[in-house]
């Protein structure tokens, strides 16, 4: 079936306009899709309340939940200096950390700052990444197209670098310099291994 809505629709928690645009929380929707909690208890109060939840729900035989679930959640909090509200939203998932899918992780951060936080909910610069404290497990990595890691940081602060190469040829591992217009000065740390153990070099150029 269908429903069209010429006049607007009101319903006890919200309301659709004439003109195609959802409240949820509020009967005063100016955009397309407004949500709105209304869960704040207090200008102090800095729970994350959760605005937005998609699932994808499965009980095993004996009954554990064994689904999943993504979830958005908005909070506030109070700039210390001037008491101005400030806002956060979390982008957060279940099941990682126990065997069922109701107890959520927070696993991105956005600030109203533009401060990113991922592992962290408190990200003191624009993008903090915090590990998983296991000292060898990774808090950064890329890798090229064909999968192979690059570059790497664990969480004990060791870095690794890289670079594709030819045994015994030097590769170039990092490139440092300044380039204004077509004009531009580089150091270059390069590295070369051969299949004899102990036969490789490092140079700096």
């Amino acid at each position: 079936g269908s429903l069209t809505v010429s006049k607007g629709l009101a319903f006890p928690s919200g309301k659709i306009t004439a003109s195609g645009n959802v409240g949820i929380g509020t009967t005063g929707p100016g955009v397309k899709l407004h949500v709105d909690n209304r869960g704040l208890t207090a200008y102090t109060d800095a729970t994350v309340y959760d605005v937005l939840k998609l699932s994808n729900l499965k009980t095993n035989a004996d009954g554990a939940p064994k689904g999943s679930n993504f979830a958005i959640g908005l909070s506030r909090w109070e700039n210390p200096g001037n008491n101005y509200p400030r806002t956060r939203v979390d982008f957060k998932t279940t099941g990682r950390t126990t065997d069922d899918d109701s107890t959520p992780t927070t696993v991105m951060s956005l600030r109203d700052d533009g401060n990113v936080g991922i592992g962290t909910t408190g990200p003191g610069a624009k993008l903090a990444v915090k590990g998983d404290g296991t000292t060898t497990g990774y808090s950064f990595a890329t890798a090229d197209s064909a999968g192979a890691e690059r570059f790497s940081v664990l969480d004990s602060g060791k870095t690794s670098i890289w670079s594709a190469g030819v045994n015994g040829t030097l590769a170039d591992v990092l490139v440092l310099g300044w380039r204004s217009g077509a004009q531009s000065r580089y150091n270059k740390i390069q590295s070369s291994v051969s299949d004899d153990a102990g036969d490789g070099k490092i140079v700096f150029s």
